[in-house]
């Protein structure tokens, strides 16, 4: 399984040594063990999590290469620390932040920390909207990232609170018919700092598929109204407009 997943990712054009894919093979026998006792993720198997979780994290690869190397990520959502844990491996010089609402999963992440001895990482618990409020986080990273759950219109008053006006950026993944959400999400996107969003589209490792990558640069502060109180993005969304979303 290594070799295949050294091979996909050098196709690919992702640079690492040994010594990362090494990290990566404990971090996914840490997560097969925990899984066996705790509900963390939806994908028990070995090669499910390699394929799902650890190779498909790598569709941010564009975005978090163009970054330099100290630069500060903040992965929201991170559940089993999903891509945060990822790009702490194969991005040693960058500082990530993981943060999730369920504590179970944190702990989780927090003893792989440990565990991976990936210095450059922590983990937080605490909803998204509390953290975009905090000002030890609010408008303080370079990137701020989230496997979409949830619609564009949400992700953007939860993401977009968090990155530096003016240089600062937001992304989350989405499938392939995102057309009108993305019309509708453009406006909410404006009011929180970050107008004329962009799509990338982009592949897993070692396949074909595509998917969206959708990027907000910031070029203004975030009113103080957002993000609005915890539930309200997804109940609720700016200017009325409501779509599903799934985690990719």
């Amino acid at each position: 399984m290594l070799s295949q997943v050294e091979s996909q990712m050098s196709e690919a054009g992702i640079e690492f040594d040994a010594g990362r894919l090494l990290l990566l093979q404990k971090y996914v026998s840490l997560l097969i063990t925990a899984n066996a006792k705790s509900n963390l993720t939806a994908i028990k198997d070995e090669a499910g999590i390699w394929d799902q979780l650890v190779l498909r994290s790598m569709r941010f690869h564009p975005i978090i290469s163009s970054l330099k190397g100290d630069s500060r990520v903040i992965d929201v959502g991170t559940g089993a620390g999903i891509p945060g844990i990822i790009f702490a491996i194969m991005y040693p010089d960058m500082r990530v932040t993981m943060i999730d609402a369920t504590g179970k999963k944190i702990r989780f992440v927090s003893e792989a920390i440990d565990a991976l001895g990936i210095s450059n990482s922590r983990a937080i618990q605490g909803r998204a909207e509390q953290i975009g409020r905090h000002p030890d986080h609010r408008e303080h990273y370079d990137l701020a990232i989230a496997r979409a759950v949830g619609s564009l219109t949400e992700l953007a008053e939860i993401l977009i609170p968090l990155v530096v006006p003016r240089r600062g950026r937001a992304a989350a993944l989405k499938g392939a018919d995102i057309d009108q959400e993305f019309k509708d999400a453009s406006r909410a996107s404006a009011e929180v700092g970050a107008p004329n969003p962009s799509t990338l589209v982009v592949a897993t490792p070692g396949s074909s598929d595509g998917d969206n990558l959708i990027i907000w640069d910031k070029i203004r502060p975030t009113p103080r109204a957002y993000p609005r109180r915890d539930g309200v993005p997804h109940k609720s969304p700016l200017f009325g407009q409501h779509h599903v979303g799934t985690r990719t």
